[in-house]
């Protein structure tokens, strides 16, 4: 993702009260995002995000080769 759509996301993110938006005052100026009290009611579906990422890397990381192979008879 380029600087620009990060940018435009988190300028919507603030519009919508989700973040809040901080400037720092310094050479060069830096600007500070972080979760506003809305936001944070989000991060249980980030954790849940998080949980079910860490799965699918963990089912990604099984080979094929590793995996059972079912008999005719044992197919549903």
């Amino acid at each position: 993702m380029g600087s620009f759509t990060l940018t435009e996301k988190l300028r919507a993110l603030e519009s919508d009260g989700l973040v809040v938006r901080r400037v720092i005052d310094s050479s060069p100026p830096q600007v500070e995002y972080s979760l506003s009290p809305r936001g944070t009611a989000f991060e249980p579906v980030f954790e849940a995000m998080v949980k079910v990422s860490a799965e699918l890397e963990r089912l990604d990381a099984i080979e094929v080769s590793d995996l059972p192979v079912l008999a005719d008879n044992d197919a549903p």
